[in-house]
Protein backbone atom coordinates (compact mmCIF):
# COMPACT_ATOMS: atom_id res chain seq x y z
CA UNK A 1 0.00 0.00 0.00
CA UNK A 2 1.23 3.34 -0.98
CA UNK A 3 0.87 6.97 0.81
CA UNK A 4 0.27 9.43 -1.68
CA UNK A 5 0.60 12.79 0.26
CA UNK A 6 -0.55 16.11 -0.30
CA UNK A 7 -0.27 19.24 -1.96
CA UNK A 8 2.21 22.05 -0.37
CA UNK A 9 0.37 23.31 2.41
CA UNK A 10 -3.11 21.13 2.56
CA UNK A 11 -3.83 19.17 5.13
CA UNK A 12 -5.05 16.28 3.83
CA UNK A 13 -5.14 14.15 0.42
CA UNK A 14 -8.47 12.17 -0.65
CA UNK A 15 -7.83 9.50 -4.03
CA UNK A 16 -10.65 9.47 -6.12
CA UNK A 17 -9.64 7.33 -9.36
CA UNK A 18 -6.81 5.26 -10.57
CA UNK A 19 -6.04 4.73 -14.79
CA UNK A 20 -4.49 1.44 -16.77
CA UNK A 21 -1.28 3.30 -15.97
CA UNK A 22 -1.58 3.82 -12.08
CA UNK A 23 -2.13 7.65 -12.62
CA UNK A 24 -3.90 8.53 -9.67
CA UNK A 25 -6.02 11.29 -9.70
CA UNK A 26 -8.28 13.15 -5.98
CA UNK A 27 -8.30 16.48 -4.19
CA UNK A 28 -6.29 17.87 -1.48
CA UNK A 29 -8.44 19.89 0.82
CA UNK A 30 -10.00 22.78 -1.88
CA UNK A 31 -7.16 22.03 -4.97
CA UNK A 32 -7.41 18.83 -7.69
CA UNK A 33 -4.59 16.46 -8.11
CA UNK A 34 -2.84 14.23 -10.45
CA UNK A 35 -0.14 11.80 -8.92
CA UNK A 36 1.74 10.30 -12.00
CA UNK A 37 4.60 8.04 -10.59
CA UNK A 38 5.29 9.73 -7.28
CA UNK A 39 4.38 13.39 -8.10
CA UNK A 40 1.56 15.71 -7.83
CA UNK A 41 0.23 17.90 -9.92
CA UNK A 42 -2.25 20.57 -9.49
CA UNK A 43 -5.12 20.76 -11.76
CA UNK A 44 -6.14 24.55 -11.05
CA UNK A 45 -9.47 26.33 -11.83
CA UNK A 46 -12.12 26.66 -14.30
CA UNK A 47 -12.01 30.54 -14.89
CA UNK A 48 -13.09 32.73 -12.33
CA UNK A 49 -13.60 29.58 -9.84
CA UNK A 50 -11.72 29.15 -6.21
CA UNK A 51 -12.17 25.53 -6.10
CA UNK A 52 -11.71 22.34 -7.92
CA UNK A 53 -12.04 18.57 -7.11
CA UNK A 54 -11.27 15.97 -9.69
CA UNK A 55 -13.43 12.41 -9.25
CA UNK A 56 -12.13 10.60 -12.31
CA UNK A 57 -9.25 9.96 -14.86
CA UNK A 58 -9.35 7.32 -17.87
CA UNK A 59 -6.27 5.56 -19.65
CA UNK A 60 -5.62 8.62 -21.98
CA UNK A 61 -5.10 10.54 -18.80
CA UNK A 62 -8.03 12.97 -19.31
CA UNK A 63 -9.65 14.13 -15.73
CA UNK A 64 -13.47 14.85 -14.81
CA UNK A 65 -14.48 16.76 -11.84
CA UNK A 66 -16.06 19.86 -11.08
CA UNK A 67 -14.78 23.20 -10.80
CA UNK A 68 -16.35 26.50 -9.23
CA UNK A 69 -17.10 28.90 -6.37
CA UNK A 70 -18.68 27.41 -3.05
CA UNK A 71 -19.43 30.70 -1.99
CA UNK A 72 -21.20 32.01 -4.81
CA UNK A 73 -23.50 31.17 -7.44
CA UNK A 74 -21.40 33.17 -10.32
CA UNK A 75 -19.46 31.15 -12.15
CA UNK A 76 -21.80 27.99 -11.19
CA UNK A 77 -20.02 24.64 -10.60
CA UNK A 78 -19.85 23.28 -13.68
CA UNK A 79 -18.53 19.36 -15.09
CA UNK A 80 -14.99 20.24 -16.89
CA UNK A 81 -12.69 17.80 -18.66
CA UNK A 82 -8.66 18.06 -18.19
CA UNK A 83 -6.13 17.12 -20.54
CA UNK A 84 -2.35 17.88 -20.97
CA UNK A 85 -2.66 20.62 -18.49
CA UNK A 86 -6.09 22.39 -20.01
CA UNK A 87 -9.45 22.57 -18.00
CA UNK A 88 -12.87 22.67 -20.25
CA UNK A 89 -15.61 23.36 -18.78
CA UNK A 90 -18.59 21.17 -20.23
CA UNK A 91 -21.31 23.69 -19.07
CA UNK A 92 -25.19 22.34 -18.75
CA UNK A 93 -27.95 21.81 -20.83
CA UNK A 94 -30.72 23.96 -21.15
CA UNK A 95 -33.05 23.68 -18.27
CA UNK A 96 -30.30 22.59 -15.72
CA UNK A 97 -27.68 25.45 -14.27
CA UNK A 98 -25.08 23.04 -12.17
CA UNK A 99 -23.49 19.94 -13.58
CA UNK A 100 -20.70 18.14 -12.02
CA UNK A 101 -18.56 15.74 -13.70
CA UNK A 102 -18.10 12.25 -11.40
CA UNK A 103 -16.67 9.62 -13.96
CA UNK A 104 -15.01 9.28 -17.55
CA UNK A 105 -14.60 6.28 -19.50
CA UNK A 106 -11.93 6.10 -22.23
CA UNK A 107 -14.35 7.40 -24.55
CA UNK A 108 -13.79 10.24 -22.97
CA UNK A 109 -17.82 9.73 -22.05
CA UNK A 110 -18.76 11.75 -18.59
CA UNK A 111 -21.48 10.72 -16.40
CA UNK A 112 -22.09 12.45 -13.00
CA UNK A 113 -25.28 14.84 -11.91
CA UNK A 114 -26.89 18.06 -13.01
CA UNK A 115 -29.39 20.02 -10.61
CA UNK A 116 -32.66 21.70 -12.49
CA UNK A 117 -32.81 25.46 -12.39
CA UNK A 118 -33.87 26.95 -9.35
CA UNK A 119 -34.17 23.36 -7.33
CA UNK A 120 -32.22 21.21 -4.83
CA UNK A 121 -33.14 18.33 -6.80
CA UNK A 122 -30.80 16.77 -9.31
CA UNK A 123 -30.59 13.67 -12.19
CA UNK A 124 -28.06 11.23 -13.62
CA UNK A 125 -26.23 12.26 -16.27
CA UNK A 126 -24.39 10.66 -19.43
CA UNK A 127 -22.48 13.33 -21.84
CA UNK A 128 -21.13 12.07 -24.71
CA UNK A 129 -19.48 14.13 -27.59
CA UNK A 130 -21.56 17.41 -26.62
CA UNK A 131 -24.86 15.58 -26.16
CA UNK A 132 -26.78 15.34 -22.89
CA UNK A 133 -28.89 12.65 -21.77
CA UNK A 134 -30.85 12.13 -18.33
CA UNK A 135 -30.81 8.97 -17.05
CA UNK A 136 -34.09 9.36 -15.02
CA UNK A 137 -34.54 7.75 -11.22
CA UNK A 138 -35.11 4.46 -10.06
CA UNK A 139 -38.96 5.23 -9.93
CA UNK A 140 -41.02 8.81 -8.92
CA UNK A 141 -38.42 10.25 -7.19
CA UNK A 142 -36.64 13.72 -8.27
CA UNK A 143 -33.00 12.34 -7.74
CA UNK A 144 -30.46 10.68 -8.88
CA UNK A 145 -26.59 10.14 -9.46
CA UNK A 146 -24.31 8.67 -11.74
CA UNK A 147 -20.83 8.16 -10.28
CA UNK A 148 -18.65 5.56 -12.87
CA UNK A 149 -18.98 4.89 -16.56
CA UNK A 150 -17.17 1.87 -18.12
CA UNK A 151 -15.82 1.36 -21.97
CA UNK A 152 -18.80 -0.94 -22.65
CA UNK A 153 -21.67 2.16 -21.45
CA UNK A 154 -22.31 0.45 -18.19
CA UNK A 155 -23.14 2.83 -15.09
CA UNK A 156 -23.54 2.92 -11.74
CA UNK A 157 -24.55 5.49 -9.60
CA UNK A 158 -27.41 5.31 -7.02
CA UNK A 159 -31.24 6.91 -7.13
CA UNK A 160 -34.38 6.29 -5.13
CA UNK A 161 -38.01 4.17 -5.59
CA UNK A 162 -40.21 6.74 -3.78
CA UNK A 163 -39.50 9.62 -1.88
CA UNK A 164 -38.54 9.53 1.54
CA UNK A 165 -37.29 6.49 0.97
CA UNK A 166 -33.17 4.86 1.27
CA UNK A 167 -30.71 5.90 -1.35
CA UNK A 168 -30.32 2.58 -3.56
CA UNK A 169 -27.33 1.31 -5.81
CA UNK A 170 -27.68 0.84 -9.42
CA UNK A 171 -26.32 -0.54 -12.26
CA UNK A 172 -27.59 1.25 -16.04
CA UNK A 173 -27.42 -0.73 -19.23
CA UNK A 174 -28.52 -0.48 -22.65
CA UNK A 175 -31.39 2.46 -20.74
CA UNK A 176 -32.42 0.58 -17.78
CA UNK A 177 -31.79 0.69 -14.26
CA UNK A 178 -31.46 -2.44 -12.06
CA UNK A 179 -30.90 -2.79 -8.49
CA UNK A 180 -27.12 -3.94 -7.35
CA UNK A 181 -27.06 -6.54 -4.31
CA UNK A 182 -26.74 -5.08 -0.95
CA UNK A 183 -26.05 -7.92 1.98
CA UNK A 184 -28.12 -7.70 5.34
CA UNK A 185 -25.39 -6.60 7.71
CA UNK A 186 -25.24 -3.36 5.74
CA UNK A 187 -27.98 -0.29 5.88
CA UNK A 188 -26.86 0.97 2.52
CA UNK A 189 -23.82 0.26 -0.09
CA UNK A 190 -23.44 3.35 -2.80
CA UNK A 191 -20.93 2.51 -5.80
CA UNK A 192 -18.85 4.89 -6.96
CA UNK A 193 -16.81 2.90 -9.64
CA UNK A 194 -17.17 0.21 -12.59
CA UNK A 195 -14.00 -1.28 -14.32
CA UNK A 196 -14.07 -3.09 -17.57
CA UNK A 197 -14.45 -6.20 -16.14
CA UNK A 198 -17.72 -5.27 -14.10
CA UNK A 199 -16.01 -4.95 -10.40
CA UNK A 200 -17.64 -2.46 -8.83
CA UNK A 201 -16.49 -0.67 -5.87
CA UNK A 202 -17.76 1.87 -3.50
CA UNK A 203 -18.93 2.19 0.51
CA UNK A 204 -21.54 0.90 2.76
CA UNK A 205 -22.97 1.45 6.03
CA UNK A 206 -22.23 -1.93 8.46
CA UNK A 207 -24.16 -2.46 11.24
CA UNK A 208 -21.38 -3.90 13.25
CA UNK A 209 -18.35 -1.63 11.88
CA UNK A 210 -19.56 1.39 10.59
CA UNK A 211 -18.76 3.21 7.36
CA UNK A 212 -16.80 0.66 4.85
CA UNK A 213 -14.91 0.31 2.03
CA UNK A 214 -16.79 -2.57 -0.28
CA UNK A 215 -16.51 -4.34 -3.99
CA UNK A 216 -19.25 -5.94 -6.19
CA UNK A 217 -17.54 -8.90 -7.97
CA UNK A 218 -19.59 -10.61 -10.03
CA UNK A 219 -22.89 -9.58 -8.67
CA UNK A 220 -21.94 -9.89 -5.05
CA UNK A 221 -20.86 -7.44 -2.66
CA UNK A 222 -17.83 -7.68 -0.46
CA UNK A 223 -16.33 -5.49 2.68
CA UNK A 224 -13.52 -4.91 1.18
CA UNK A 225 -11.57 -4.64 5.04
CA UNK A 226 -12.05 -8.43 5.36
CA UNK A 227 -10.30 -8.81 1.44
CA UNK A 228 -7.41 -7.34 2.20
CA UNK A 229 -3.66 -8.95 3.68
CA UNK A 230 -1.40 -5.97 4.65
CA UNK A 231 1.57 -6.50 7.13
CA UNK A 232 1.08 -2.56 7.81
CA UNK A 233 -2.44 -3.20 9.54
CA UNK A 234 -3.93 0.00 8.49
CA UNK A 235 -6.84 0.44 10.76
CA UNK A 236 -10.02 0.71 8.26
CA UNK A 237 -10.42 1.15 4.73
CA UNK A 238 -13.51 3.48 4.83
CA UNK A 239 -13.93 4.23 0.96
CA UNK A 240 -13.11 2.89 -2.53
CA UNK A 241 -13.38 5.39 -4.76
CA UNK A 242 -12.45 3.73 -7.84
CA UNK A 243 -10.56 0.28 -9.81
CA UNK A 244 -8.86 0.03 -12.75
CA UNK A 245 -8.84 -3.04 -15.38
CA UNK A 246 -5.82 -4.38 -13.19
CA UNK A 247 -7.97 -4.31 -9.87
CA UNK A 248 -5.98 -2.03 -8.50
CA UNK A 249 -8.17 0.05 -6.09
CA UNK A 250 -8.35 3.73 -4.68
CA UNK A 251 -9.77 5.50 -1.82
CA UNK A 252 -9.69 6.20 2.00
CA UNK A 253 -8.70 4.63 5.67
CA UNK A 254 -7.00 5.10 8.35
CA UNK A 255 -3.64 4.62 8.18
CA UNK A 256 -1.34 2.30 11.14
CA UNK A 257 -0.69 6.32 13.04
CA UNK A 258 -4.72 6.69 13.06
CA UNK A 259 -3.89 9.54 9.78
CA UNK A 260 -6.69 9.82 7.23
CA UNK A 261 -4.61 9.12 3.76
CA UNK A 262 -5.38 8.02 0.45
CA UNK A 263 -4.50 4.64 0.05
CA UNK A 264 -3.69 2.60 -3.32
CA UNK A 265 -4.63 -1.62 -3.14
CA UNK A 266 -3.29 -4.06 -5.46
CA UNK A 267 -4.20 -7.67 -5.87
CA UNK A 268 -2.77 -10.08 -5.02
CA UNK A 269 -2.02 -12.52 -8.20
CA UNK A 270 -1.73 -15.98 -7.21
CA UNK A 271 1.09 -18.24 -9.14
CA UNK A 272 -0.13 -21.02 -11.32
CA UNK A 273 0.33 -24.04 -9.30
CA UNK A 274 2.37 -26.68 -10.75
CA UNK A 275 0.58 -29.35 -12.39
CA UNK A 276 -2.87 -27.40 -12.47
CA UNK A 277 -2.73 -28.41 -16.29
CA UNK A 278 -6.66 -27.23 -16.69
CA UNK A 279 -6.51 -24.10 -14.01
CA UNK A 280 -9.24 -24.55 -12.10
CA UNK A 281 -7.13 -24.22 -8.33
CA UNK A 282 -6.38 -27.59 -7.42
CA UNK A 283 -4.29 -30.86 -9.24
CA UNK A 284 -6.42 -34.00 -9.73
CA UNK A 285 -7.88 -36.81 -12.17
CA UNK A 286 -8.99 -33.87 -14.07
CA UNK A 287 -6.08 -32.96 -14.86
CA UNK A 288 -4.51 -35.92 -15.79
CA UNK A 289 -7.04 -36.29 -18.00
CA UNK A 290 -6.46 -33.02 -19.58
CA UNK A 291 -2.80 -33.88 -20.25
CA UNK A 292 -3.97 -37.51 -21.90
CA UNK A 293 -6.46 -36.07 -24.06
CA UNK A 294 -3.81 -33.64 -25.66
CA UNK A 295 -1.12 -36.42 -26.09
CA UNK A 296 1.25 -35.37 -29.07
CA UNK A 297 -0.15 -32.10 -29.20
CA UNK A 298 1.88 -29.38 -30.88
CA UNK A 299 3.22 -27.14 -28.51
CA UNK A 300 4.16 -22.96 -29.20
CA UNK A 301 2.00 -23.11 -31.97
CA UNK A 302 -0.68 -20.92 -30.24
CA UNK A 303 -2.68 -23.40 -28.93
CA UNK A 304 -2.62 -22.39 -25.12
CA UNK A 305 -4.52 -26.23 -24.57
CA UNK A 306 -1.59 -27.65 -25.71
CA UNK A 307 1.13 -25.31 -24.26
CA UNK A 308 -0.52 -25.54 -20.86
CA UNK A 309 -0.81 -29.53 -21.33
CA UNK A 310 2.80 -29.47 -21.61
CA UNK A 311 3.76 -29.47 -18.15
CA UNK A 312 6.96 -30.51 -17.87
CA UNK A 313 7.75 -27.64 -20.62
CA UNK A 314 10.07 -30.19 -22.42
CA UNK A 315 7.87 -28.75 -25.23
CA UNK A 316 5.88 -31.80 -26.06
CA UNK A 317 2.82 -33.69 -24.30
CA UNK A 318 3.61 -37.29 -23.66
CA UNK A 319 3.18 -39.63 -20.53
CA UNK A 320 6.08 -37.62 -18.73
CA UNK A 321 3.76 -34.89 -18.15
CA UNK A 322 0.81 -37.36 -17.19
CA UNK A 323 3.29 -38.45 -14.69
CA UNK A 324 4.34 -35.00 -13.96
CA UNK A 325 0.65 -33.96 -12.77
CA UNK A 326 0.41 -37.66 -10.83
CA UNK A 327 3.27 -36.44 -8.95
CA UNK A 328 1.40 -33.35 -7.62
CA UNK A 329 -2.36 -34.62 -7.27
CA UNK A 330 -3.67 -32.90 -3.95
CA UNK A 331 -0.72 -30.39 -3.11
CA UNK A 332 -1.81 -27.31 -5.06
CA UNK A 333 -2.42 -24.75 -2.49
Amino acid sequence: MIDLGTLEGASYAKAFAINDSAQVTGSTDSRAFLWDSGELIDLGLLPGATQTFALDINDAGQVTGYSGDNGNSDPPWHAFIWEDGVMTDLGAPDGFFTTWGRGINNLGQVVGNMYFEGTADHHAFLYSEGVWSDLGTLGDDALSQAEGINDFGQIVGWSREMPGTPWRPFLWEDGEMALLDVPRDFEYALPLAINNAGSIVGYGDRETGGIRAVVWIEGTMYDLNDLVVSGGAWQELTIADDINDAGQIVGLGENPDGDTHAFLLTPIVKAPCDGDANADGTVDPLDSGFVLARFGCPVGTGDPDCDAADQNADGEVNPLDAGFVLARFGKCE
